[in-house]
């Protein structure tokens, strides 16, 4: 699976193939490069998406662990209530 990173490097390398294949006006071979282009891009959002997730999911799960939030979770419940 690729990271972020990679797909990002890829992009980018993608993204000045088009430059050239424009200053060639080499039309079919742009269109090509934009489907690859579309492509990781949605992928590389999609790999973004999951991981602010997975890092919500996390955080989450932190806040339910008493012995790390114990004092903060007791305070929002009793302020819940005043």
């Amino acid at each position: 699976m690729n990271t972020i990173a990679e797909l990002n490097v890829q992009i980018s390398h993608i993204d000045q193939l088009i430059v050239d294949a424009r200053k060639a006006k080499d039309w079919d071979h742009v269109h090509k490069l934009y489907d690859q282009y579309e492509s990781l891009v949605d992928k590389c959002n999609a790999l973004s998406r999951q991981l602010e997730r997975e890092q919500s999911m996390h955080e989450l799960d932190d806040w339910n662990d008493d012995e790390k939030h114990r004092d903060a979770y007791n305070e929002r419940i009793v302020s819940m209530y005043l």
